[in-house]
């Protein structure tokens, strides 16, 4: 879609049958399809993030770990909404899990309160968590 001053609108930022396709590749483990959704979309999340935390290391850890998330869980996404809607839940999620749980204990990073959410991850590669 372009409009009248030549330039793209806001919901054409991936054509829908490319998105579609890339979605779709994911879906079957292609994880270079998913880089270029991460990198198509990257910018827009971290914003998002950076909207909902107005810190710029949070910005960028909900970013990452919405990236992760909907990686990990790109086999529920039904195509109902469109991947950004999607994926600005995942990062308003995350964005507030960490808001709740610092509230309760102001020094938790967001590695931190992924691990309460699930302790089946990896431990921080600094090897030091308060939890």
């Amino acid at each position: 879609m372009i409009r009248t001053d030549g330039l793209k609108s806001y919901n054409s930022f991936m054509p829908g049958d490319e998105e579609k396709n890339l979605i779709r590749r994911s879906k079957n483990g292609e994880r270079e399809a998913f880089r270029q959704l991460e990198a198509r979309y990257y910018r827009r999340i971290f914003n998002f993030g950076y909207a909902m935390a107005r810190n710029l290391d949070d910005a960028s850890d909900i970013a990452q770990e919405a990236f992760v998330l909907a990686w990990t869980h790109i086999g529920n996404f039904r195509g109902e909404s469109s991947f950004i809607t999607y994926l600005n839940r995942i990062a308003r999620n995350v964005s507030l899990d960490l808001r709740e749980r610092r509230r309760h204990s102001p020094n938790l990073t967001v590695d931190d309160v992924l691990r309460l959410r699930d302790p089946d991850l990896p431990p921080r590669a600094d090897g030091d968590s308060p939890i």
